[in-house]
C-alpha cells in the first residue's frame, strides 16, 4: 500500500528547491522589530476589527526611499511598542508576489505608504494615508492624534474597553484631590496649552503603567496661583507620594521635550536610547570592499529585463487601480514600445501581442484587468536576477533592471528609427512619474532638467547617461545602496578605459561604449550557478538548474524514506 506521508514528504522537496522557494524575495523587517509582519493572509484578521488603531507600512524591497525609511520605522515602532494596547504597527512587502492581492485591493499607488486604520475597521477600508515626514517624532504625534480621535467618538466604539481620555483638568479640583489623597503612586501634571500634545503624548506612553502612574492635562492659562505647583511656567510638575508628606506640591520635572527624553527620568523606562540604534541592512562604517564582478558587468541580462517586465506589468501598473485619458494613452505607449524595441521570447511576445490587442480596443481599464491576460509571463521571483543580483534581496533587482531596460530601449531605437532613442526617452520621462512605485525615486527623476525640443538622439542616450550617473553619485553611501556594488560613475575603467581621460569624460568614447554595450549583440544568457557565460543557452541552464534540484530533492526524500 502506498505510503501518502512518504509522497508528500517528496512532492515538498520538490518544490521548495525550485527557483519559486529559492528566490522569494525578503522582506526588510523581522519580528524582533516590534512590527507585525503582515500579509495576505492575516492582513485581515489582524486589521479588520481590531480593538485598536493600526498604522501600516507598505513598502516594495526594492524600493530605494523604503530601504531608507526602515531606521525610522524600526525606531518609530521599538519607541512605541508599550502603547500595544492602543496602536499596531505593521509592515506589508507588496513585492512579494503572495501579495498583490492585499495591496491591489489597498489601492496602493507607490511606495512607501503608510495608512492608518481605527479600531473595528472593515474590509474594503483602504485605511487613512496622512503625508507627512516619516520620522519617529512626527509618527508619533500622529499616532496620539488617531488614539485621540478615537477617546473623542468613543459612543462610535462601544466595544472599545477602557480606553484613554485626554481632557484638560482645572487646577482646583486638582487641589481638592491632592489635599485629600493622592490617586497613584506617581502622578504627572503637564501644563501645556491647549493646542499642544505633550501631555497627551505622556497619558499614551504612560497607559500601560495607569495602575501607578497618573498624568494630569491642565491649561497654561490657569496655573497664575496654586497650592500644588511650585511654578507657573509650562513643562511636566512630578509628584511622588509620601504619606506623611503635607502639604503636597509637585516638583518640577521638565521643560517641555521630547517624550521619550521625559520618560528617561523613570528608572525602568529608557525608550530614548531606540533612536541611537542602528539598522543592520546598512552599510558599515568602514568603506565596503569592491566585490563587484566585472565578468556580470560586461553584459546585460534577458532574465534581468524579463523579471523587469513582469514586476511591472503584474505589480507596478496593476497598482494604479482605474487607469484613463493620459495616463491609458502613456501605457500603451509603453507597451507597444517593449514590444517594437526587444527580442523577447515566444511567451512573452505572445502576452505582449494579447495585451496590446487589449489596450487597442478600449479607452480606460482597472489595472488588475492585465493580470488574467499575463497567465503566460513568468511568476515574480521564479528566476533570479543576474547582472541585478544584489547582495541580499533589497538590494538593487527591479530598480537596478528598469535602468538597463531603458539604457537597452535608448540604445536599440536608433536601429528602427534615427530619432527613436528621443521618442523612448519621451516615454520614459512620462512613465516614471507615474507608474513608477518609488515616489520620491520618480520625483526625483522628474525634476531632473531637459529639453526634448533641442536634444539628438544621440544626446537622448547621453543624457540617461549622465542621469544614471547622477543618480548614483546622490545615493552613494545611502542605506539603500548595495556595500558590495557601491555607486560609482558608470562606465568603470576597467571596461571602458578610453571613457575617462584622467579629468574628464570622453563623451564621444561613452557614447560608442552605449551604443556597443546595450545593443542585442551584447546580451547574455546565465547559467545554473546565476553567472554570465555566453556558451549556454537557456534551454540548458534550466535543465542543468531542474537536475540539481531534483537531485537534491530525490536525496532528501531518499534520507526521509530509510530513516522516518
Amino acid at each position: 500500500m502506498m505510503n501518502y506521508r512518504k509522497w508528500f514528504f517528496f512532492f515538498i522537496f520538490i518544490f521548495c528547491t525550485s527557483t519559486t522557494c529559492i528566490h522569494a524575495l525578503t522582506g526588510l523587517y523581522n519580528e524582533d522589530d516590534s512590527v507585525t509582519i503582515l500579509n495576505s493572509s492575516n492582513f485581515r484578521s489582524t486589521v479588520y476589527n481590531s480593538s485598536k488603531v493600526w498604522v501600516v507600512e507598505m513598502y516594495a524591497s526594492w524600493c530605494g526611499h523604503c530601504i531608507m525609511l526602515v531606521p525610522h520605522w524600526k525606531s518609530f515602532a521599538f519607541s512605541v511598542k508599550d502603547w500595544n494596547q492602543l496602536l499596531g504597527v505593521g509592515v506589508i512587502n507588496c513585492a512579494e508576489q503572495s501579495n498583490t492581492n492585499i495591496c491591489l485591493k489597498l489601492r496602493i499607488r507607490g511606495y512607501p505608504t503608510i495608512r492608518w486604520f481605527l479600531p473595528f475597521s472593515k474590509a474594503p477600508d483602504i485605511g487613512d494615508e496622512i503625508y507627512h515626514e516619516k520620522t519617529p517624532e512626527n509618527l508619533r504625534k500622529v499616532a496620539v492624534q488617531k488614539i485621540k480621535e478615537v477617546s473623542l467618538n468613543k459612543s462610535i466604539y462601544k466595544n472599545i474597553g477602557t480606553w484613554p481620555t485626554f481632557n484638560f483638568t482645572r487646577l482646583e479640583k486638582l487641589e481638592v484631590l491632592f489635599m485629600k489623597f493622592p490617586p497613584k503612586k506617581h502622578s504627572l501634571i503637564v501644563v501645556e496649552d491647549k493646542s499642544d500634545l505633550l501631555g497627551a503624548e505622556l497619558i499614551v506612553s504612560l497607559w500601560s503603567r495607569r495602575q501607578t502612574v497618573a498624568v494630569f492635562r491642565v491649561d497654561i492659562a490657569e496655573t497664575l496661583s496654586s497650592k500644588l505647583l511650585p511654578s507657573n511656567q509650562p513643562g511636566v510638575y512630578y509628584l511622588q507620594t509620601v504619606e506623611t508628606a503635607t502639604p503636597r506640591q509637585f516638583t518640577f520635572l521638565s521643560a517641555p521635550q521630547p517624550v521619550v527624553n521625559i520618560l528617561e527620568l523613570f528608572d525602568d523606562i529608557n525608550s530614548a536610547k531606540i533612536f541611537n540604534k542602528t539598522l543592520n541592512i546598512s552599510p558599515s562604517a568602514s568603506t565596503p570592499k569592491n566585490t563587484t564582478n566585472l565578468n556580470l558587468l560586461k553584459h546585460f541580462y534577458m532574465t534581468d529585463l524579463e523579471n523587469t517586465l513582469v514586476v511591472t506589468l503584474r505589480q507596478e501598473i496593476p497598482k494604479k487601480g482605474l487607469i484613463k485619458g493620459t495616463d491609458y494613452l502613456l501605457l500603451t505607449r509603453f507597451v507597444s514600445a517593449v514590444t517594437e524595441y526587444f527580442h523577447w521570447s515566444d511567451r512573452v511576445n505572445s502576452s505582449l501581442d494579447r495585451l496590446n490587442n487589449y489596450l487597442n480596443s478600449a479607452e480606460s481599464f482597472n489595472g488588475t484587468e492585465l493580470i488574467p491576460l499575463l497567465n503566460e509571463l513568468p511568476a515574480i521571483g521564479s528566476k533570479d536576477w543576474v547582472g541585478c543580483k544584489g547582495s541580499a534581496p533589497h538590494f538593487r533587482g527591479y530598480p537596478c533592471g528598469l535602468w538597463t531596460l531603458f539604457h537597452v530601449m535608448l540604445s536599440n531605437s536608433l536601429t528602427i528609427d534615427s530619432n527613436g532613442s528621443v521618442i523612448a526617452l519621451a516615454l520614459m520621462r512620462d512613465y516614471i512619474p507615474v507608474y513608477f512605485g518609488c515616489r520620491e525615486c520618480a520625483n526625483h527623476f522628474a525634476r531632473v532638467p531637459i529639453d526634448l525640443r533641442t536634444i539628438d538622439s544621440d544626446g537622448a542616450v547621453l543624457w540617461l547617461w549622465e542621469t544614471h550617473n547622477g543618480v548614483n553619485t546622490r545615493l552613494s553611501g545611502d542605506p539603500s545602496a548595495d556595500p558590495n556594488f557601491p555607486k560609482v560613475p558608470w562606465p568603470p575603467s576597467q571596461l571602458c578605459p578610453q571613457c575617462w581621460d584622467g579629468t574628464a569624460w570622453d563623451r564621444r568614447n561613452v557614447l560608442s561604449f552605449l551604443k556597443r554595450h546595450y545593443s542585442w549583440g551584447n546580451i547574455a544568457a546565465e547559467n545554473d550557478s546565476g553567472t554570465a557565460s555566453d556558451g549556454m543557452n537557456s534551454s540548458t541552464a534550466i535543465r542543468n538548474h531542474l537536475h540539481n534540484a531534483f537531485g537534491v530533492s530525490l536525496t532528501l526524500y531518499l534520507l526521509h524514506y530509510f530513516i522516518l
